[in-house]
């Protein structure tokens, strides 16, 4: 019996896909173009492989020890599934799944994350905005004034928590970040009347493979530099890789991936000298 086979084939399967029929809170920041074709169940072109997977799960499991050891402290009030959100924002349905609510009334969202770049910016006091929005979508949707974003380190590292304060009606901030959430429900809003129910596909809000000719060489590092020479990098918004819909969003901006022989004579030429000249 081959294990590894099946483990690799069992996890895919696993996977999925779930039918959409509201925003969640983990839509924040999500690429429009995305959004749409999850809210349409369009096929994804570029699916999670299982080492991809894999990471998701042990992210998770790492999340799910977090709560047990809290709950064993007796500072969980209700974990999971158990605190789920619902509410409608000007006809668009929203729902989501709150990690944790605390004893004291406070929600807590928890995340994993890996990597010395990751905990640096941690460490500076600025965790990624998409987390801290989706926790402030279940303090908005309970007039909370304080949430907790907490984040768990893998495979080993340090323990973050963040504070995050409404300070206004849909207006949040915790340390130098500050945001308007009412920005994303209307961003929300615009695309489920504009688009989704009438099926018409918006543009990404990000773009692959920026144009060379236009593209500002001396603001890319002299690193990314050399890999696009090399052709092992494209310059563009780092989230298209990462797009469950990346063919089609390179298809729709009628480029293919990765440079061809043209572009990559064309980038030697632009960027000649470019360890001394950029």
């Amino acid at each position: 019996m081959d294990l590894v086979k099946a483990f690799k084939q069992g996890i895919v399967a696993q996977d999925g896909d779930k039918e959409k029929k509201s925003f969640w809170a983990s839509d924040c920041e999500r690429n429009a173009f995305d959004l749409y074709h999850a809210w349409k169940g369009t096929p994804p072109t570029n699916p999670f492989d299982q080492k991809s997977l894999w990471r998701f799960a042990c992210g998770k499991a790492a999340e799910e020890r977090l709560v047990d050891i809290l709950q064993y402290q007796g500072v969980v009030a209700e974990a999971g599934d158990q605190h789920r959100i619902e509410f409608d924002y000007k006809g668009v349905p929203i729902t989501g799944y709150a990690d944790l609510k605390l004893t004291d009334g406070t929600v807590c969202e928890i995340k994993s994350y890996y990597g010395d770049y990751q905990a640096s910016d941690l460490l500076a006091g600025n965790p990624k905005l998409s987390y801290l929005k989706q926790l402030a979508v279940y303090m908005y949707a309970e007039r909370l004034g304080q949430g907790i974003l907490y984040m768990v380190p893998m495979p080993m590292g340090e323990h973050f928590q963040f504070i995050l304060h409404q300070t206004d009606e849909g207006k949040f901030t915790c340390n130098e970040q500050s945001f308007d959430l009412t920005e994303e429900f209307e961003r929300w809003k615009e695309l489920y009347e504009n688009n989704i129910l009438p099926g018409v596909e918006p543009p990404s809000d990000y773009v692959y493979k920026y144009d060379i000719e236009t593209m500002d060489w001396t603001k890319v590092p002299k690193s990314n530099i050399s890999k696009a020479r090399n052709g092992h990098k494209v310059i563009g918004d780092w989230q298209v890789p990462y797009s469950p819909y990346k063919e089609l969003i390179i298809e729709r901006e009628g480029t293919t991936e990765g440079y061809s022989l043209e572009e990559l004579e064309r980038i030697k030429e632009i960027t000649a000298g470019y360890t001394s000249k950029f």
